[in-house]
């Protein structure tokens, strides 16, 4: 009989959160003094059990019963188990053993572990590994088996660092699916039991969970429920738009991921699941705008040095990683040009620019600055406003007080997704002003209103078609006394959609 003794060392690590986040992040890092031996189990890290005595008690029977069946079952062999409680309560048991053991035994642990699962597993998640091996064998021997296992339990900030940019964006990947999403819908379930916009959010990003895509812009640009799931959230607690940028992020969706984390994150709380998720994701974004802006200035250099084709197969590498990159995607139409005109070829963004691939880059990153196509009126106007915007963002300091006029400027570039979140957080600024408050839920509703959800509308007093009509006007008017319009008159007749 193989006696085992207890250490368990509790980190709330989450990957990287010892190195980047203050003691105020959430969740708080617990320890816990025992004795030590070389059997001891270890718990890799926990979401939501906070009560040492119920983690405490709780591994020490899984334990027991793991040693148990195993000295029992398997004696003669070395076995690890790296044992991974989910979120959707379903255990999930990774066993290493030298020689394999039967689908019976196996079913066994599985069936012991999920009949003492503790309650507060639950709504987190659990990993925790044992080793059960026979006194005669070697420490070594073990070690590399542990070794073996998961290794990105231990991932650190210096690791990440140097993953390549294709690498670092499939973790990021990865990680939004795996682990941020299923932990924040289950801590959406049991917060929010009834909320029926959080419970149809949810259910959408189960029912896509096993997909490889998240279709979640068509979801929130058709979808009222959607909406109403972002009206019932704390202020300080997105925690639906939280759930979409993630979505993005877990699609490789880096530009609209990036917009929408500006939006959300300067209004969350660290001492929230959504505020603690999104500041982990600002850490891994930030890294990877690193790594793209270093790959661009790179390829930048090889354009000026006339290396062409080198710099069109580097950024060719780069679309495969982060596919429509606006930034990536303007540098490599031109090199591409620039490899046409050295040909003797009259080529220009002018003629190479569908306006089907501008609107798809566009609508990429909506706010993204490049050499734009001037064919009309509005794309004119268009760049002048996404100037503006790019001159906001350069003192972000003053972003609270410049939200409103950023969502105005959203609204003039007919980007009334970002304009709709953008007007709803400044809602929580005007509580002081009545008047202005009631402006800013005309221009949301406006938005809401452009996207078909034309529903929404009832859950706020007043005459809407009317409000909807001047907002109409308002913009034309702003348009039409624009000095890029009045440029254009008499040399470009103008259609409908070009207003």
């Amino acid at each position: 009989m193989h006696k085992i003794f207890i250490l368990v060392a509790m980190f709330h690590c989450w990957f990287l959160q010892a190195s980047i986040f203050s003691e105020q992040a959430f969740p708080k890092t617990r320890f816990m003094n025992t004795e030590t031996t070389l059997l001891a189990p270890e718990v890799l890290y926990s979401t939501n059990i906070t009560d040492i005595e119920t983690l405490n008690s709780w591994t020490a029977i899984v334990s027991e019963l793991v040693m148990e069946i195993g000295e029992i079952r398997i004696p003669q062999n070395i076995a690890i188990f790296q044992i991974l409680l989910s979120n959707d309560s379903t255990p999930k048991i990774e066993i290493i053993t030298e020689t394999p053991i039967s689908e019976e035994l196996y079913n066994e642990f599985e069936s012991t572990l999920m009949a003492i699962t503790p309650p507060e597993v639950k709504i987190g998640k659990m990993a925790f590994r044992i080793s059960i091996w026979p006194r005669s064998l070697s420490k070594k021997r073990v070690d590399a088996l542990h070794d073996s296992i998961i290794p990105h339990l231990q991932f650190s900030i210096d690791r990440f660092q140097e993953l390549s940019l294709n690498e670092k964006m499939l973790y990021l990947e990865e990680w939004s699916k795996m682990e941020a999403i299923p932990i924040l819908t289950e801590y959406a379930k049991v917060q929010f039991p009834k909320s029926e916009g959080i419970k149809k959010l949810v259910a959408f990003i189960e029912k896509h969970k096993k997909n490889s895509i998240i279709p979640f812009l068509e979801y929130a640009q058709t979808n009222p429920l959607y909406w109403r799931s972002v009206f019932e959230m704390p202020a300080d607690s997105p925690l639906a738009p939280t759930l979409e940028l993630l979505s993005y992020a877990s699609n490789g969706s880096l530009d609209i991921t990036k917009r929408l984390l500006n939006i959300t994150l300067p209004f969350s709380s660290i001492q929230k699941p959504s505020g603690y998720y999104l500041d982990q994701l600002a850490t891994y974004l930030q890294l990877i705008q690193q790594d793209l802006a270093y790959e661009i200035h790179e390829i930048r250099g090889l354009k000026e040095a006339k290396k062409l084709e080198e710099a069109i197969e580097n950024a060719e590498s780069l679309l495969t990683s982060i596919p429509g990159q606006p930034m990536l995607l303007h540098e490599y139409i031109q090199l591409n040009i620039l490899k046409r005109q050295s040909s003797g070829e009259d080529v220009s963004l002018q003629n190479i620019l569908s306006p089907e691939l501008e609107r798809q880059l566009y609508q990429k990153d909506p706010f993204f600055i490049g050499s734009t196509v001037i064919r009309n009126a509005r794309d004119a106007y268009n760049h002048i406003k996404r100037n503006e915007i790019n001159s906001l963002f350069k003192t972000p300091e003053k972003y609270r007080e410049n939200l409103l006029d950023l969502s105005i400027l959203c609204l003039d570039l007919k980007s009334w997704h970002f304009a709709a979140h953008l007007f709803h957080r400044s809602l929580y600024y005007t509580e002081s002003n009545p008047e202005q408050m009631q402006a800013i839920v005309a221009y949301f509703l406006y938005s809401l209103e452009q996207m078909n959800i034309t529903d929404f509308k009832s859950n706020f007093p007043g005459d809407h078609l009317e409000s909807f009509a001047n907002i109409h006007q308002e913009l034309t008017e702003k348009f039409e006394s624009s000095e890029v319009y009045r440029g254009f008159q008499g040399v470009h007749e103008l259609r409908p959609d070009q207003k």
